[in-house]
């Protein structure tokens, strides 16, 4: 594995490493990032939405509770854009911080929990109306030796990564 060419990584086959990649066509800068291997996470920029109007749009972003995240460069952008957003994530005092930087509405919610992620389908739309968009920049890759990972760890990366975006689609699908 190659983070931006200049940086090689070499787990061995006793890691199993669970990578998520996000791939946008234009402006979009996510290079693979490992925690406690010196790589510190980028601030993600969102340089060419010009053939995107966002203004007056309602987006939720669910993944903006750490400061310089990929959620929080959207949201960022988005509210720079014209649109009214919805931030959440598991950091309440982090998100009430990045509500207020660009005048949107902030949520505590944790994406494993069903009703949390339906109560924030409900804050948008008694909030705004609608929902145009709705963003799930939730994750957490396990980098653990097989026969170190525990049944734990699978039951928290299932529920992160399956249950919680399945709970998002089923929350926001029709707002």
């Amino acid at each position: 594995l190659r983070n931006e060419g200049t940086t090689e990584f070499d787990f061995g086959k006793d890691y199993l490493p669970s990578v998520n990649f996000f791939n946008a066509s234009s402006g979009v800068s996510a290079p693979m990032v490992f925690a406690g291997y010196g790589i510190e996470a980028p601030e993600y920029k969102f340089n060419d939405l010009a053939d995107i109007d966002l203004q007056g749009k309602i987006a939720v972003i669910l993944g903006a509770a750490s400061p310089g995240n990929m959620g929080q460069g959207m949201a960022r952008r988005f509210a720079a854009e014209g649109a009214r957003v919805v931030v959440a994530g598991r950091h309440r005092e982090v998100l009430d911080a990045l509500a207020a930087d660009i005048g949107g509405v902030a949520m505590q919610c944790d994406i494993t929990q069903k009703a949390e992620v339906e109560a924030l389908a409900d804050l948008a739309v008694s909030t705004y109306g609608r929902v145009d968009i709705a963003v799930n920049c939730t994750g957490w890759g396990l980098i653990a030796k097989i026969l170190e990972t525990t049944e734990a760890d699978l039951d928290r990366i299932a529920a992160l990564q399956f249950k919680g975006p399945y709970f998002f689609f089923q929350a926001f699908v029709g707002r």
